[in-house]
C-alpha cells in the first residue's frame, strides 16, 4: 500500500502486491526519495523479507487511530530506520529523542505537541532505547499516552498562544469545548501524535513493566 497524510489523518491507498520482490522495489524507491529529501543515506538499509514485514507492521500501526507502539529489537537491527521509513511512507513528520538529556526530550516533545495539537497534523515521536532507562521521562510519556498532555511542557504564555490559534477550529469542530480549550488541544494531540518506543530485549524497562 502507498499512503500519505491529510489534515484529517493518514490516507492509505491499497494496491495488490503479487510478491515481496515487487514490494521491495517500491521500498527501494521510497528509500531513494527519503535520502534525496533528508540528504541522508538510507539506501544502505538491507530490505530483507523480514525487514519488509517489519516496515509494513510499523506502517500499519502508526496509520491506525492512536497507533502507538513498542518495538523490541537488538542493537544494530536499525529499528529507528524502519520507523523513519514507515513514517515517511505515511507522510508523517518524525521527531526523534536520542539523548537522555531532559532538555532534548522536552524540545522534541514540545515540537511534536505543537504539530499534533496546534497544527493538527499527524506526526511520530520516536523514543530510542536510552530513554527507557529514565523513569521520570517514561512517566511523562505515559501521561502523553493516557491524557494527551505532559505537565509543564509549555509555559503559561506558550500554552495561551497555542490555544488562541485554535479558536477558529474549535468553534467549527467542537464548540462544546470552547470553555475548556486545553481539553480540545489534548484531544488533538491524542488523535494526531504517535509515540513509538524502541528498546532492546534485555532492557530493564521490560522487567519493570511486566512485574
Amino acid at each position: 500500500g502507498v499512503s500519505g497524510a491529510s489534515s484529517s489523518g493518514p490516507v492509505v491507498q491499497v494496491k495488490p502486491v503479487s510478491n515481496l520482490d515487487e514490494l521491495r522495489s517500491v521500498m527501494v524507491r521510497y528509500c531513494q526519495q527519503m535520502s534525496d529529501e533528508a540528504q541522508k543515506q538510507f539506501n544502505s538499509l538491507l530490505l530483507s523479507d523480514v525487514t519488509l514485514e517489519h516496515i509494513l507492521k510499523i506502517h500499519r500501526v502508526i496509520t491506525m487511530t492512536r497507533g502507538n507502539m513498542l518495538c523490541i529489537g537488538a542493537h544494530g537491527n536499525n529499528l529507528d530506520l524502519l520507523v523513519n521509513l514507515a513514517s515517511f511512507i505515511a507522510g508523517m513528520e518524525l521527531f526523534t529523542v536520542k539523548s537522555t538529556r531532559p532538555q532534548h526530550f522536552f524540545e522534541q516533545a514540545r515540537t511534536a505537541f505543537r504539530v499534533a495539537g496546534s497544527e493538527g497534523r499527524q506526526c511520530v515521536l520516536l523514543i530510542n532505547s536510552n530513554i527507557a532507562h529514565e523513569e521520570e521521562l517514561m512517566e511523562k510519556l505515559n501521561s502523553a499516552l493516557i491524557a494527551g498532555e505532559i505537565p509543564f511542557l509549555f509555559t503559561n504564555d506558550e500554552m495561551e498562544g497555542l490555544l488562541q490559534s485554535l479558536q477558529v477550529v474549535m468553534r467549527r469542530d467542537a464548540p462544546e469545548l470552547l470553555s475548556d480549550p486545553i481539553q480540545f488541544f489534548s484531544l488533538r494531540v491524542k488523535r494526531n501524535l504517535r509515540i513509538v518506543i524502541c528498546i532492546e530485549p534485555d532492557s530493564p524497562y521490560l522487567n519493570t513493566t511486566s512485574a
